[in-house]
């Protein structure tokens, strides 16, 4: 479990030029261009034998304000509050949000 907000889960996940922090067979990677939908990076990753492999990577899907992390946002503010009833009712509504999300 992470212990951090959302607001600043994703944005370290989402950009994979952090890749390198938690993935250990990054050997290198750059991003071109700004970060979101379309975005390309140029990776090299180990391969056999030490050798660097090329694994680059585009970004498919980016979407920061997904019903995931609005209901995260409401569970972290309620819990902020101390308000546990909140916190069960945000969890409840953001489970049914991203379960309308996921079959769209």
């Amino acid at each position: 479990m992470i212990h951090r907000p959302s607001t600043e889960v994703f944005p370290f996940f989402a950009d994979a030029e952090n890749d390198s922090q938690w993935r250990s067979g990054v050997k290198e990677i750059k991003r071109h261009g700004e970060l979101g939908l379309g975005t390309r990076y140029h990776q090299l990753v180990k391969g056999p034998a030490g050798r660097a492999i090329s694994a680059d990577i585009e970004v498919t899907a980016y979407e920061p304000d997904s019903a995931a992390t609005k209901a995260t946002k409401k569970v972290d503010i309620a819990i902020d509050k101390g308000d546990y009833d909140a916190v069960v009712k945000a969890v409840n509504d953001g489970d049914e949000k991203i379960i309308d999300a996921a079959e769209s």
